[in-house]
């Protein structure tokens, strides 16, 4: 989103910023920081009302990464902005 490429100097290419549309981010696709090279993104589509595909594949992401053995790939925090 333009918020996480502001604030947090994020790289994204521009296929995934949306002009008049929502942008098509893919949850497994890691957004990184010139600034911060061991901070990791990662941006889902957001939350429509009445829409469950996204918020299936978000609460599968946050499962699998959940179980990741190795600390690098698991979550460590989680943003979410209304």
């Amino acid at each position: 989103s333009p918020l996480t490429t502001y604030s947090l100097h994020c790289r994204l290419d521009s296929q995934d910023v949306g002009k008049d549309k929502p942008g098509e981010h893919k949850i497994d696709t890691e957004l990184t920081s010139k600034g911060n090279s061991r901070l990791i993104l990662h941006d889902s589509q957001g939350f429509e009302n009445g829409e469950t595909g996204n918020l299936k594949r978000v609460l599968e992401f946050i499962e699998r990464r959940s179980n990741e053995p190795a600390l690098a790939m698991q979550l460590h925090a989680i943003w979410c902005a209304t």
